[in-house]
């Protein structure tokens, strides 16, 4: 969710006020959120083309020089392609609502940049074409 990549980096006491108004017993009471996996693209790809906000980061951690063309490198099983400290700012909204919250929900909206055609998590350069990688779809989505 934008809202939780932007308002989750904001002073504490403007985001504690935010999760009072929206998840507290004075606020509008909600127990549903969602949570947004990162796509995130490669090292070598501007991070101003998207706007703010917009940018999701993911846990999955490139070697350095990694570019959007390196598509083979990542490894699940490798420790040091992960990166658990990513996407403080939505963490900080889990942490702080999570026992308001009776339903969860994750999404992707699209899929990592190595797991594309276009080496891009912002969409591919052919609108009719699909944009995950053939070989990638049972890893980004099983059944």
């Amino acid at each position: 969710m934008w809202f939780a990549n932007i308002t989750g980096g904001y002073p504490d006491e403007i985001r504690n006020h935010l999760a009072a108004l929206l998840f507290g017993e004075d606020g509008l009471r909600l127990n549903i959120a969602r949570y947004n996996i990162g796509g995130v693209n490669a090292l070598d790809v501007r991070k101003d083309y998207m706007k703010v906000g917009a940018t999701m980061e993911g846990f999955w951690r490139a070697p350095e020089g990694t570019t959007r063309e390196d598509v083979d490198w990542w490894d699940p099983d490798n420790p040091e392609h992960w990166d658990w400290d990513a996407d403080a700012n939505q963490r900080w909204w889990i942490d702080r609502i999570k026992d308001r919250v009776d339903i969860w929900e994750a999404f992707s909206n699209s899929p990592p940049w190595f797991q594309t055609v276009s080496g891009y998590v912002s969409g591919g350069f052919d609108a009719s074409a699909d944009q995950i990688r053939a070989d990638r779809v049972d890893d980004f989505a099983r059944p």
